[in-house]
């Protein structure tokens, strides 16, 4: 199955289960927007994009916590571990109460193969979760090399210093890049 018929699947069946409405989909540059929305109004974007050649295409779905009732924003949560990669750790298992400060904040939020990135004010980080255990790394607009490479050297360490479950960090990139394209 394709990505962007996987991400249609994923938003009409899953999403639309809890009151939120397709839209229209939008293809852009190899990638695919889906806009949703709740009685009449769009309120969650879904995209996937190419980064480059040379890195996985980032998978993100965006929203501004606070507009939806809070049963839907809680399940849009349980939702998207459905686009997670199944033989992976990392954001495997969310924590919704763990997230309520950030997004009480109005910080917008976006999932990736990775697992879920909260855009934090002041400059932007990437924060994942590895079974409710979280890390931070620094991020740039756009993921590239340098911060592949200090996501890997993080979870590395953190693999050997503290938690036996975290997997190597590339084995996953392998394993995510073969799943999602």
């Amino acid at each position: 199955m394709m990505v962007e018929e996987l991400l249609e699947e994923w938003t009409v069946h899953y999403l639309g289960g809890m009151g939120l409405r397709l839209y229209r989909v939008e293809l852009e540059e190899g990638g695919a927007r889906f806009i949703l929305g709740w009685r009449g109004e769009e309120m969650v974007e879904v995209r996937y994009s190419p980064v480059d050649e040379e890195t996985m295409a980032r998978l993100e779905v965006i929203y501004v916590p606070g507009r939806l009732p809070r049963g839907v924003e809680e399940g849009l949560f349980r939702a998207m571990r459905v686009l997670l990669p199944p033989r992976g750790k990392i954001g495997h298992r969310m924590e919704v109460k763990e997230l309520e400060e950030h997004l009480k904040r109005g910080i917008p939020l976006a999932l990736t193969p990775w697992g879920l990135l909260v855009w934090l004010a002041g400059g932007r980080r990437l924060t994942w979760t590895e079974d409710a255990v979280w890390g931070e790394v620094p991020l740039k607009k756009d993921v590239g090399e340098e911060e592949l490479g200090e996501m890997i050297e993080f979870v590395e360490a953190y693999r050997e210093s503290r938690d036996p479950y975290v997997v190597s960090a590339l084995d996953r990139w392998e394993t995510i890049e073969w799943e999602l394209g």
